[in-house]
């Protein structure tokens, strides 16, 4: 609206205006991703196929980022039943994939790989690992990642993760951060089955 009228530095008033904008949307971003933080109800447990679950997430997320191959290892199982809340489960899973694509296409890498595993590790627990191609986690506060407001990414609210380990430690499990056999981030995540 104003930049007819402004007659020195035109192209330094576009830009600030643009970084104003940019600024607003990711302080959106941080307000919605700090909600949801705030407000994750309780789980709502009823038995859940797992690895139905993440194959659905992973069909989304193929459709979103193109460019990343999606591998999904389920040892030859068709279904893994543990009792959840599905719709919290996928979030982490969302989270997961999201954080792992954003990690390669942030990266000079014109492309890469994502692959999730399923196994089951005794008649009481199971793990799952997203494992990507990507940088991998720095190893200087690695620790501090599932903190709230700590990120390594360009455009991380250092929310999704936080979340990613409430949601977790909700249903009983434990998260954690390694890095992936031959470089990139495995995240790992221990679930207990009640028997």
């Amino acid at each position: 609206k104003y930049l007819p009228q402004i007659k020195v530095d035109a192209d330094k008033f576009e830009s600030c205006v643009e970084t104003i904008i940019r600024q607003v949307e990711n302080i959106g971003v941080m307000v919605n991703e700090f909600s949801n933080f705030a407000r994750l109800p309780e789980p709502k447990l009823s038995p859940v196929n797992m690895v139905k679950i993440i194959d659905q997430v992973m069909e989304q997320q193929k459709n979103l980022n193109q460019p990343i191959e999606y591998v999904h290892i389920t040892s030859d199982m068709s279904a893994l039943v543990f009792n959840c809340d599905a719709t919290q489960i996928s979030q982490v899973l969302v989270n997961l994939l999201q954080n792992a694509a954003d990690a390669i296409l942030e990266s000079d890498k014109q492309h890469g790989t994502i692959m999730v595993s399923i196994e089951p590790k005794d008649r009481w627990q199971f793990h799952i690992c997203v494992d990507d191609t990507g940088p991998g986690f720095p190893e200087q506060y690695k620790d501090r990642l599932t903190e709230p407001y700590v990120t390594h990414k360009k455009k991380g609210t250092g929310l999704g993760l936080a979340i990613v380990k409430k949601i977790v430690e909700d249903h009983g499990g434990v998260l954690s951060l390694e890095q992936a056999p031959g470089g990139g981030a495995r995240v790992r995540l221990k679930f207990y089955i009640e028997h």
